[in-house]
């Protein structure tokens, strides 16, 4: 008796490890997230997707780091997600027409750049 339930018990446990579910820690450089406006676009859009547990973006530093399932989402999709916004994702540029779109505080680093030039 005490076999089966040994063999019972080894099998429920194999059963809950092979369905457990990995996540993913993915940090985003983003070069246009400058601001508050910017934070907000960003972890709006990415909270749409299925399969994200967590999402923050520090306009500090211009980064992005979102927790995510990978069975449901995957990490070039993250990134699309930001470039067809607009965004400059990890010196990759995003989309040009949803670029016009983005808040004006975004779009102060290439004034700047333009400054410069």
């Amino acid at each position: 008796m005490l076999n089966r339930y040994t063999l019972s018990l080894i099998v429920v446990i194999l059963l809950f490890a092979c369905a457990r579910e990995e996540e993913k820690v993915l940090t985003i450089q983003v070069k246009e997230l400058i601001c508050q406006d910017g934070r907000n676009l960003v972890e709006s859009q990415l909270l749409n997707l299925d399969g994200l547990r967590y999402v923050a973006a520090n306009s500090d530093n211009g980064e992005v780091t979102v927790r995510y399932r990978t069975k449901l989402v995957e990490e070039e999709t993250l990134r699309n997600v930001l470039k067809e916004i607009g965004f400059t994702v990890d010196g990759e540029p995003g989309d040009q027409n949803a670029r016009r779109r983005l808040p004006g505080c975004c779009l102060a680093s290439d004034a700047e750049e333009a400054n410069n030039d």
